[in-house]
Formats: structure tokens, C-alpha cells, sequence
């Protein structure tokens, strides 16, 4: 399932341009790829801040076992790796180093594990009759990939697993899901390597961290130090980034079927107004539903046979959008009940019952 698509800042320059375009075609792979799983979550363009830090991810996958991040490259040309793990970018006649991009990766990876593991407390459940609280240690499992351009090519003098061409990762990122989930056999509660599963319920709870945790641009300029990038000056303590709105991006990723848009978590369209989502919804109860596509409120209730069956359509772009399956009051996982036009989240563990949509009375049936 796709939690964020990337943020639509409208880069200057050529290089940055073409940065964005690679990295836009990655996304469009990963959704290719993950959009109708629903134990998979991809995020794209993710900033993150802990302890005055920031780490700039290309792309996050979050599955139960563990998370995959995806550094993406724009390379035209050539990049060589020599036997000592250098990195030279050639086009043409030019040669030119490069900071390595998987030691970048695993900096923004040292980041997002030290963010994880100061915030367990929140994010994972207590073991042992409540008496024992889990942890993300330093077993949980970050898996790196650096993805090139599908128009580079590589050359290597050095084994460098973790480098491959864009339209080969996400059969890497499928292998990697699927390794976890046979280590996975009983959970260890020392959580030791490759027992760490996270719930369904957990999985909510890093979702919605995670989201609320992404603090985009201002102006164009990061807030904080970048770590694994270039260094941009620190923010004066306290204070709070000015959220840019999104603009359209020049460059887009070839264009989306009516087969893919699927009922997944997306941060909100553009030029809508921001909703405060409550912890595994998309939107808290009794606020106004938008077309996470198109932005219109012309929506209503739909229910396919799916393991989540209920999600809302568009009426002007027949897009879908997530109808949030997470009970405001605990946070477990809740079961919608219709009746009639009315539409209704019931919590099955404390019970709390929130009415959250009225259908139309023009809305198609089905």
C-alpha cells in the first residue's frame, strides 16, 4: 500500500530535475508493485528529524519483518565501484567521484533506527501478560538497496550487493519480505535476529509516526542538518517549519490506469484542507471526505470483496480512497457496519461504535 506519494517541489536546476524524475519513476515501480498489499507500505520521500538530525529518504518500505530503504541515483551514463568501494560517475569524457550512496543509506538507516528505538514505547506492544515492553533494537531488520537510473549502466570491480537498476528493486525488495517471513517462526521475546513480527496493530502505529513524522522543505531549503546529504543550518530550537503547499511537478512517472488507483493511506491532495488523522485512520471521524486524487468531496462508500471491503469512490475521477479501519478510542483494529446510507466503524475490542459516512442519495449502488 502506498502511505506517501512524494512531495511535488518543482526543482531549478537540471541536476535536481533530473533527480527528481529517477526518483519518480521509482515510486512509480514501487506502486507498480505494492499498492494492493496490504502487509506492505511504501513512503515516498520522506524527511525525518530526531535530536536536531535529518535523514532525506528516497523511499521506505515498511513490511512486519523489518524495513527496506531505497536510495535513488541519477545516472545517465556509467557508474564504476572499484575494488575499494569507490564510486566514479561517468558520462561522456567526464569522470567525476561520488560520496558513496550506500553509506548514505545506512547513515539515514542509523537515524531512522535511533528515531524508532526513542519512541518504542509508543509504537510496540507489551509482551508477557503487559510486564515485558518490546523494543526496536538493533535487530530490527533495515535492509538498504541504491537504485540507478534504468538508463545507467553498471560497472563493478567490487561486490556491492546492494546496487541495482530501478526496475530490478522491488523483486529485491518481494525477496527480501518473503526471507523475513520464513526467519519468522515463533516470536522470540529477546528479539533476537529475525524473530522481530510486527502486529497489525503496530504496523498502524509506525504508520502514522512515520507520517506525522515527515517534515518537508521550507522554501525549498531543509530545516536541520541532513544526515547522509549535504549539511543546511540548524533550526533554532523550538521552533516550527512552515509546510509549503504542494505544487504540480513538472516531471510525473508514466500515468496511472483505473486499475491502479486502489483504496490505500496517502497524504492529502493538494489544496484540500489538512486533516488530523487519529492513530490507523485516514481521517478522524465526522470530518469532511476528500478524493485523495482530485481533491473533491464528491464521494461516496463502496464495498468490494477485498479484506478491507469498504473504501470511498470519486464521483469525478472514479479514484478510491482508504476508509481508515483503526478504532479512535484504542487504536485496535475495527470492523465497518452498514445500514442503509449510513456507514459506521465498530471497534471489537472495547466496543466504541463511530458513526463515519453517510452515502448520498444519489450515490450508485454496490
Amino acid at each position: 500500500m502506498i502511505a506517501k506519494v512524494p512531495d511535488t517541489d518543482r526543482p531549478t536546476d537540471p541536476l535536481n530535475a533530473a533527480g527528481l524524475a529517477t526518483e519518480q519513476t521509482m515510486a512509480f515501480y514501487l506502486r507498480r508493485a505494492f499498492k494492493d498489499d496490504p502487509d506492505v507500505f511504501v513512503f515516498n520521500d520522506l524527511r525525518l528529524e530526531h535530536e536536531r538530525e535529518v535523514a532525506q529518504i528516497d523511499h521506505l518500505v515498511l513490511h512486519h519483518g523489518g524495513m527496506v530503504i531505497v536510495e535513488s541515483k541519477s545516472v545517465s551514463g556509467e557508474v564504476v565501484v572499484n575494488e575499494h568501494g569507490e564510486w566514479t560517475r561517468k558520462t561522456g569524457s567526464r569522470h567525476e567521484g561520488m560520496p558513496s550512496p550506500v553509506l548514505q543509506a545506512r547513515r539515514q538507516e542509523a537515524l531512522l533506527r535511533a528515531m524508532l528505538r526513542a519512541n518504542s514505547e509508543r509504537l510496540r506492544d507489551r509482551a508477557l501478560m503487559g510486564t515485558l515492553q518490546m523494543y526496536f533494537n538493533r535487530y530490527w531488520p533495515i535492509d538498504v538497496f541504491v537504485a540507478i537510473s534504468d538508463r545507467g549502466r553498471i560497472t563493478r570491480d567490487s561486490e556491492v550487493p546492494e546496487l541495482r537498476k530501478a526496475d530490478q528493486v522491488p523483486d529485491e525488495i518481494k525477496r527480501v519480505v518473503v526471507r523475513h517471513k520464513r526467519g519468522h517462526r515463533s516470536l522470540n521475546l529477546l528479539n533476537n535476529d529475525g524473530d522481530i513480527w510486527l502486529s497489525a496493530v503496530e504496523m498502524g502505529r509506525v504508520v502514522q509516526f512515520l507520517l506525522s513524522g515527515h517534515t518537508p522543505k521550507t522554501n525549498g531549503r531543509p530545516v536541520g542538518g541532513v544526515v547522509g546529504g549535504a549539511p543546511a543550518a540548524l533550526a533554532p530550537r523550538g521552533s516550527s517549519p512552515v509546510r509549503e503547499a504542494p505544487s504540480p511537478t513538472r516531471q510525473t512517472p508514466p500515468p496511472a490506469t483505473a486499475a491502479d488507483r486502489s483504496p490505500v493511506p496517502a497524504s492529502a491532495p493538494p489544496n484540500t484542507p489538512a486533516a488530523q488523522p487519529a492513530r490507523g485512520d485516514t481521517v478522524a471521524a465526522g470530518q469532511e471526505r476528500h478524493c485523495r486524487h482530485c481533491g473533491s468531496t464528491e464521494v461516496y462508500m463502496r464495498y468490494a470483496r477485498t479484506s478491507r471491503p469498504y473504501f470511498y469512490r470519486c464521483l469525478r475521477c472514479d479514484g478510491n480512497t482508504p476508509a481508515g479501519w483503526h478504532c479512535t478510542a484504542c487504536g485496535a483494529e475495527a470492523r465497518i457496519s452498514k445500514r442503509g446510507r449510513d456507514y459506521s466503524r465498530v471497534c471489537t475490542a472495547c466496543g466504541t461504535t463511530v458513526h463515519v459516512f453517510t452515502n448520498p442519495e444519489d450515490a450508485p449502488s454496490g
